[in-house]
């Protein structure tokens, strides 16, 4: 795989001070191979993490077991990503990139090696409490297990099994953070490979002999894997660590006065599916396994496309914070953005279509039936409502952090939860735990058009008519995709049958015939975005035969 390090030329002169007159087209191609390079990596990643649902869903299907087990994760989970990866990262990057940027090896050294002997006590700190207090905790989150003793007590168990999970997963968000600061992200895109991996193992193992408490097992041994992956290419990049704990250190009291309103902006997500968990826990058995398969499903596009182009801006845009050059932000905000929309919309019309389909090729295996299928595709289809916006709003998140305005995320955020309470509320009568899908697509619209709103105001234009022209074209090209999907797929279903290889046959006709009208439409429509990835992937196979 290609090394980041291939494209540090041309991010040294989208960094500098004198920036040539080509900055954009620059700009535009390391996005791009930095990207595809993430997107390559992650795909590898997501594919492993969809082997361990389908293994979960083989074994324990949406019943009693993967309930428990969704609740029991999220408990930890939830505490990682209030105080863990996702708000250090994000308060870290752009104190650690302005450093860099200085040539301040020693501030380096010292903030770094500073917050992860902090985040060491603030996580051993949180397993203790998450260990003694996990029967109230899964009472608050699931108040509707309460009334089945077994489906509580395992719940519990697996809570106190997975604690440890919650330091690796923390200090390997620490040292993920620290490699995206040195531009190299295909390690932390990869190391999630070896947690699916260790999960997989140890059910198949582990699972004849102990039960579901092998899924427990698998997470806390996984998330320790995924923490030692990372960190000899850390130690490659030259950052040294020590034992310093410099509390009145600048960059130490900087990162600590970002990450408090971080922690309910980036956690906000996080809060929102808790309060769906509460809802969905009085509704009949399988629900809250149904909402998670779909969002398995749903966090596959999310994590190749959306987070993959916020991954790779972040640092990019803390560095023209840094610098000063809110030109140049702008530009790098209009282009991703544009970019998100460009894959997001049409991937969420395709979960729409196929929804159905889609889940019964993955998921439709022992323990998992037709009638898990139907629940599942039915959330997957309101969930799929909000998938660009939820994509958006990672990269909008990570425009106002670069600026170290992390107070307007907040307030947003703390709004949004308050609204996806009420939408819950509303919408889990008539529509089941679909409403609770619909309410999380409704929030995260809410969210990232409010932070759209805010930037706009703040920083001036940002290309917002080609932003537009750009958006309705893209719609027109999906409504193709859309119709070519569905109708390729439903012909092949008769030709060819509901086997395995048929759906296959069917899924992969319905995807590949879908992909070729949009593509085929956007060329038609002369969308230029669209040829950013093309001109990439033309030039490296170029470049490639040229080697030969």
């Amino acid at each position: 795989m290609e090394s980041f390090d291939e494209v540090s030329a041309e991010e040294a002169v989208i960094s500098s001070p004198i920036l040539p007159e080509d900055k954009k087209s620059v700009q535009t191609s390391f996005l791009a191979k930095a990207t595809l390079i993430v997107m390559i990596a992650t795909l590898g990643s997501r594919m492993f993490g969809f082997l361990r649902e389908v293994v979960m869903a083989a074994y324990f299907g949406n019943g009693m077991a993967a309930d428990a087990y969704r609740v029991a994760y999220a408990i930890p989970n939830l505490l990682l990503q209030l105080f863990g990866s996702a708000a250090i990262g994000s308060a870290f990057i752009p104190v650690i990139t302005k450093y860099l940027t200085d040539k301040d090896d020693e501030g380096v050294n010292v903030v770094a090696s500073s917050v992860i002997n902090l985040l060491t006590l603030i996580f051993a700190f949180f397993m203790i409490i998450c260990f003694v207090f996990a029967p109230q905790i899964s009472k608050l989150i699931a108040p509707g297990f309460v009334s089945d003793a077994a489906k509580f007590n395992l719940t519990v168990q697996m809570t106190r099994i997975m604690t440890p999970a919650i330091l690796f997963l923390g200090m390997s968000g620490f040292v993920m953070g620290m490699l995206h600061s040195y531009n190299h992200f295909t390690a932390p895109a990869v190391a999630p490979v070896f947690f699916n991996i260790l999960i997989v193992s140890s059910i198949v193992i582990l699972t004849p002999n102990v039960g579901p408490i092998s899924l427990a097992v698998g997470v806390t041994l996984g998330a320790l894997a995924q923490f030692l992956f990372q960190v000899p290419f850390l130690r490659n990049r030259g950052w040294t660590y020590s034992f310093k704990l410099s509390w009145n250190h600048p960059g130490v009291k900087q990162i600590a006065a970002l990450v408090v309103p971080i922690v309910f902006s980036l956690a906000s997500i996080e809060i929102n599916v808790f309060i769906d968990t509460r809802f969905t826990s009085i509704l009949e058995a399988g629900s809250v396994a149904a909402i998670h398969y779909a969002l398995r499903v749903w966090n596959l596009p999310m994590g190749i496309f959306a987070i993959a182009i916020s991954t790779v801006l972040f640092p990019m845009f803390s560095r023209q914070a840094a610098l000063k050059d809110l030109s140049g932000l702008k530009d790098s905000f209009s282009l991703g953005l544009r970019v998100v929309f460009l894959v997001m919309i049409p991937a969420s019309v395709g979960l729409i279509v196929l929804a159905n389909p889609i889940i019964k090729l993955l998921f439709e295996r022992g323990a998992f039936g037709i009638d898990a299928t139907s629940v599942t595709a039915y959330a997957l289809v309101f969930y799929s409502f909000g998938l660009t916006s939820a994509g958006a709003l990672h990269l909008v998140n990570r425009a106002f952090y670069s600026l170290k305005d992390t107070l307007t995320p907040t307030i947003v955020a703390v709004i949004a939860i308050t609204v996806n309470y009420f939408c819950d509320w509303a919408l889990v009568g008539p529509l089941k735990h679909g409403g609770i899908a619909l309410s999380t697509s409704i929030v995260m619209t809410f969210n990232f058009l409010c932070l759209l709103i805010i930037m706009r105001k703040r920083v001036g234009q940002m290309g917002g008519r080609k932003i537009v022209i750009t958006l309705f074209k893209i719609c027109l090209a999906s409504a193709v995709l859309g119709a070519g999907a569905f109708y390729s797929w439903k012909l092949m279903v008769s030709l060819v049958g509901e086997s395995a290889l048929g759906q296959a046959l069917s899924v992969g006709t319905g995807i590949g015939v879908g992909i070729f009208a949009y593509l085929l439409t956007a060329k038609v429509l002369k969308l230029e975005e669209i040829s950013i990835f093309t001109n990439l992937i033309r030039n490296k196979f170029k470049r490639g035969k040229k080697t030969n």
